[in-house]
């Protein structure tokens, strides 16, 4: 009878387990954390170890499900303004949603253009209203979520080159910082990282549409 019972404890734990989100996990902050540090101090192999180590993708973070009805209506609106061609005539191809600065509150994430002309746009809502936090310039890049810790991992590769850079919100403005670059699998290469390719869980980019500009897909901002 005590077996009985030990093994039904057991099985519960493991379904308690189960069920918690992968973001609230303080293993896969713990790793992120570290990750950070070894591109920082440039050992990129260090921090390729503990990529390896983290799962293929995060549990929806709760800054998604928790935003209100007033939050998102006004992030709508920016997308909708963005989805019409800017003065650089590049239309809006995507947005994301994420909280860079863990307050327990989303930023939006804006991405236009594509290659060497895609350009990201930032945004928060604070007091009942969309604060723009600055954009900039980039090569066509991938987004990576820190979970329940500041900070988003953007990487981005030219002509085989790899770029991780850490974005975090300062005085209010988006601010960059770079991590780490070098040159994976070229073999003419001197490079001690040249088989590194570092793999993260990349944040889901929502789509817009171009044709017609109409949104395709609203997701978690409906």
């Amino acid at each position: 009878m005590k077996k009985i019972r030990k093994l039904t404890v057991l099985i519960m734990a493991m379904l308690l387990f189960a069920s918690v989100p992968v973001t609230a996990h303080a293993g896969v902050t713990a790793n992120v954390t570290k990750i950070i540090k070894y591109l920082r101090a440039g050992k990129i192999y260090q921090a390729d170890k503990i990529a390896q180590k983290l799962p293929k993708e995060y549990a929806p973070e709760k800054c998604i499900s928790t935003m209100t009805k007033a939050q998102k209506k006004a992030y709508r609106k920016i997308i909708k303004r963005h989805v019409k061609y800017d003065a650089d005539g590049y239309p809006s191809t995507g947005y994301y949603l994420t909280d860079i600065d863990n307050d327990g509150s989303a930023e939006l994430i804006v991405h236009k253009g594509a290659y060497m002309f895609a350009r990201y746009y930032f945004y928060t809502y604070k007091k009942e209203k969309v604060i723009k936090l600055g954009n900039f310039y980039n090569r066509l890049a991938v987004l990576s979520a820190c979970p329940n810790r500041t900070g988003v991992l953007l990487m981005w590769v030219h002509e085989g080159v790899r770029n991780v850079v850490f974005l975090t919100i300062k005085n209010g403005k988006i601010h960059r910082e770079s991590l780490a670059t070098w040159t994976p699998n070229r073999s003419f290469t001197s490079l001690k990282h040249a088989d590194v390719d570092l793999n993260y869980p990349w944040m889901e980019e929502y789509n817009v549409s171009v044709q017609g500009n109409k949104i395709v897909d609203w997701a978690d901002l409906k």
